[in-house]
């Protein structure tokens, strides 16, 4: 049934147990395999920080459901634990645009035209995002200013439930001047941080984690490309299977009337991207600016439901 090469594509339904042989693998795509997975590790382990981003959004996102939920009792704690998931997601955020601002410098220190691009892609999308820009100022504020949730309120009403978690602009400026990105000021009034937060966030993986996995990892779209074409393949023989590489045929071992295989399975990317937990836009090029036009400040004293989470 198969032949000499040592990389077989199979289609795996999980729930159903189920293993399909699609086809052997060529020559050229047993290295190309080899190049992108060696790539694809590296990206994993250093853009890992994002997955810990969006696992940090998802519990702040978690606790505005469970507040948006009529049915669910509202915690004595609830204003410290806002704070506390917000100083967690905002902490984290940080740390990824300060580990590879560093790493940008270092990698293109000898590259005078280079040098300036990081900084421009930031300003590219405070320019479009108010809220991107916003957060990295808010970051500094509440490190050495305050706590980030001015105001939080709940109403459990017959037809609706309204929470409110925001900051208000005055209050901030009172405290703090270091509002470069956002130029913060008393116009801005309420600031609802539960929107503002979501759009943020999209901005991290998508436009910020693009740009930074174009810069450090090229490799990552041909890779994508080639993953994606296999497991198109392999969906075609089970919709509902993952893709995945066997290292040689399987091998049946019969005591009896007892019949057992073992398989020797690879588990590879199938949606690189996603599995990297970012997401790539055309607009995430260094010096370019995102689509979409800028986002100004809103004032949801009603919100009845948030926004979808980000997967």
């Amino acid at each position: 049934m198969f032949g000499a090469l040592p990389m077989i594509l199979v289609a795996y339904n999980r729930k159903q147990q189920h293993f399909t042989f699609v086809r052997e693998l060529h020559a050229k795509e047993v290295s190309s395999h080899a190049e992108y997975n060696k790539t694809f590790t590296e990206a994993r382990s250093r853009l890992g920080l994002f997955r810990m981003l969006h696992r940090n959004f998802l519990q702040w996102r978690s606790l505005i459901d469970d507040l948006l939920n009529a049915k669910a009792n509202e915690p004595e704690d609830t204003l410290e634990e806002l704070n506390r998931l917000l100083l967690n997601y905002l902490t984290c955020a940080y740390t990824i645009r300060e580990h590879f601002e560093v790493s940008f410098q270092h990698r293109y220190r000898k590259d005078n035209n280079r040098q300036g691009e990081f900084d421009a892609f930031l300003t590219s999308l405070c320019s479009q995002y108010w809220s991107f820009g916003f957060f990295l100022d808010f970051r500094g504020y509440v490190q050495h200013r305050g706590v980030g949730v001015g105001h939080y309120s709940r109403q459990v009403q017959q037809a609706a439930v309204h929470v409110v978690v925001s900051a208000d602009a005055q209050q901030l400026l009172s405290k703090s001047r270091n509002w470069k990105r956002s130029t913060l000021n008393p116009s801005h009034g309420r600031i609802d941080l539960v929107t503002h937060l979501q759009e943020f966030h999209i901005c991290m993986l998508q436009h910020f984690g693009g740009f930074v996995a174009k810069t450090f990892f090229p490799e990552l779209k041909p890779a994508s490309d080639f993953y994606a074409a296999l497991t198109t393949e392999a969906k075609a023989k089970d919709v509902f299977a993952r893709m995945m590489f066997m290292e040689e045929p399987p091998k049946v071992f019969r005591d009896g009337a007892k019949i057992s295989t073992t398989l020797n399975l690879i588990c590879v990317p199938n949606s690189v991207f996603e599995e990297l937990g970012i997401r790539i836009s055309s607009s995430a090029e260094p010096g370019a600016a995102p689509s979409g036009g800028p986002a100004t400040p809103v004032d949801n004293t009603g919100v009845a439901e948030g926004p979808p989470s980000v997967r």
